[in-house]
């Protein structure tokens, strides 16, 4: 059985651009790591909301489709982990035990999905983001 792992939506959008910090090590994660790759639809609002913001305020600038057509070539081998009633009530678990708060909700988001459809790791740009969720998924760093 391959090994189950969610990318968080820093790798997807440093897979895209060759200016950010671990570009190649993203590129080469998604072309060839033997593990089943996954994505979740807070990756997908995350990657959209990123690339269609304005330059002006720390996005892309990109247009809709262009934003749209990176998401679909990035993506197309991995699976999509849908958000499910049990990942629904992890979530609001996390949040109950004061494990997220604020801005942490959408990160705790995705552990709870990833978690719920059998994930075993977790990679990101961002290791602090997800430290306090160590006992229910492995976090790997990127770079």
């Amino acid at each position: 059985m391959t090994d189950r792992v969610l990318l968080d939506s820093n790798v997807l959008i440093a897979a895209i651009d060759s200016s950010r910090q671990g570009h190649l090590l993203a590129r080469s994660l998604i072309e060839s790591d033997p593990r089943a790759l996954s994505v979740t639809g807070q990756n997908l609002r995350e990657f959209l909301s990123a690339l269609t913001r304005p330059t002006s305020a720390n996005g892309y600038g990109a247009p809709g489709d262009r934003a749209v057509a990176d998401w679909a070539e990035i993506t197309s081998t991995m699976e999509f982990m849908d958000e499910t009633p049990g990942s629904r009530q992890l979530l609001t678990s996390f949040v109950s035990d004061g494990k997220a708060t604020g801005k942490q909700v959408h990160d705790a988001n995705l552990v709870a999905v990833a978690v719920e459809h059998g994930a075993t790791t977790l990679i990101t740009a961002n290791r602090c983001h997800f430290e306090r969720f160590a006992e229910f998924i492995e976090v790997e760093e990127l770079f």
